[in-house]
């Protein structure tokens, strides 16, 4: 037996994509090192913005100036070398992080409780902070195992928690204690560092809003795409395979769907935005008449629809024609040879057209952005209350929460926080369900 010899071609192809992995993989590393990092706050300086005193955190310097966060703001702003000159160092200021992202520093915290300002130090108020978020969960596990008196210890809890601020002394600023995610000290060391990191990735995960419901909003929005899709695309592939006539119509058909395959995912976004929001929506009224959940995932339906007709198309075409020959020369109908003949045979490839559909309608950020993603939508998608479903207003989706997290940041090498975990799992999830979708293509070996 002569081993035929592996082509250079082949051998230069392998190498790129080894490539293509290895820095895929190096840059999403850098990604969570940057998240690490982002999480700190930057050297703090007190500078005169408007003629009041505030605090700045500088992100990445230039020869003309810098890029700096203020206190209270959460995007960045760019300031000049003069300005910068006249700050000085803030000292043993402590910083607070909202969780809707915005974030302040004061040289000393103090407790409003009922109106009473109570003093303390860094450390007590933030071991008071993570206290009370223990009391707090143990009261809620212990409330869905139906001890009422916990259930009712929780309420108590929550309504005291929700009535206290924080007075951040010397900026005559107040913030609601229920809104702080976490309470940097002036400075720490690594391990210190990395443990506030943790919970502030803890928090996120946690928070009603943010990252939990860009998670959400996410696999609904791919599920619905998918579901919408679907059916229509394998329709029209079985109708291409088993039962369209030799003709013009079916070659302008087949034609049709791999054009559209082509088009830009921002054509369809203002397709979705023009038809169906402003067209459809508004003339039905009601919640229709907005971007919403809905038209984001039949925007991104038809997006996938394409793609799952081709998938599916190609999947029919694999099955051996002798199969539905044999199965026609015993008597079968057609419709009988394609349900239990063609469909059980390719069923393997159908469920991959239907995962490369879900791949599509994952990977795309223009259509949702035009279609309902927002920022922070401030009305959880899933909730307890009937009909627990709501797919009207705008929803959070991990490619806006990319998007809008990156465009805050400064040039230059700054960290990118919560949007490293959203890109690794955006990204982890594509691939997972393409690799399942190519594996699902190939036949079953024989055992």
């Amino acid at each position: 037996m002569i081993r035929r010899p592996i082509e250079p071609l082949a051998w230069s192809v392998a190498g790129l994509f080894v490539l293509l992995l290895a820095a895929s993989t190096l840059v999403l590393a850098s990604f969570l090192a940057s998240a690490l990092a982002d999480d700190w706050p930057g050297p703090l300086r007190m500078a005169q913005l408007d003629g009041h005193a505030t605090c700045l955190e500088i992100r990445s310097r230039a020869p003309e100036g810098a890029w700096v966060r203020i206190s209270g703001r959460p995007d960045a702003w760019f300031l000049p070398t003069a300005t910068l000159d006249a700050s000085h160092p803030a000292g043993a200021w402590a910083t607070l992080q909202l969780r809707d992202g915005r974030w302040f520093c004061a040289p000393q915290l103090s407790v409003l409780d009922q109106g009473r300002p109570v003093t303390l130090g860094f450390s007590e108020l933030r071991d008071w902070m993570n206290s009370m978020a223990a009391d707090r969960d143990r009261l809620r596990r212990q409330a869905r195992d139906g001890q009422e008196s916990s259930a009712q210890e929780y309420r108590r809890l929550a309504a005291a928690e929700s009535s206290l601020r924080l007075r951040l002394d010397g900026t005559g600023q107040d913030v609601s204690f229920s809104d702080v995610a976490t309470l940097h000290p002036p400075a720490a060391s690594f391990t210190a560092r990395l443990g506030i990191f943790l919970a502030n990735l803890h928090g996120h995960l946690r928070s009603p809003s943010g990252f939990p419901a860009a998670l959400v909003g996410t696999a609904l929005t791919t599920l619905l795409a998918a579901l919408l899709a679907s059916p229509l695309g394998i329709a029209a592939a079985i109708w291409l395979s088993e039962f369209s006539r030799p003709g013009l119509f079916a070659r302008l058909f087949r034609r049709s769907v791999q054009l559209l395959s082509g088009i830009p995912p921002v054509v369809f976004g203002a397709f979705g935005l023009v038809f169906l929001v402003r067209g459809i929506g508004s003339s039905l009224g009601g919640g229709l008449a907005a971007p919403s959940l809905l038209w984001a995932s039949l925007t991104l339906g038809l997006l996938a629809l394409p793609t799952v007709t081709r998938q599916a198309h190609l999947s029919l075409q694999r099955v051996p024609s002798h199969l539905r020959e044999a199965s026609l020369s015993c008597g079968a109908s057609r419709l009988q040879t394609l349900l239990r003949v063609v469909l059980p045979a390719s069923a393997r490839g159908l469920l991959s057209a239907v995962l490369m559909g879900a791949v599509q309608a994952l990977a795309e950020t223009a259509p949702i952005l035009l279609t309902g993603a927002v920022q922070l939508s401030g009305r959880a998608i899933l909730d307890g209350t009937f009909p627990f479903f709501h797919p009207l207003g705008g929803f959070e989706h991990l490619g806006s929460h990319i998007f809008y997290g990156l465009e805050q940041l400064p040039p230059g090498p700054s960290g990118a926080g919560m949007e490293s975990l959203a890109c690794l799992i955006l990204a982890g999830s594509a691939m997972g369900l393409r690799a399942l979708a190519a594996e699902l293509r190939h036949p079953r070996s024989p055992q």
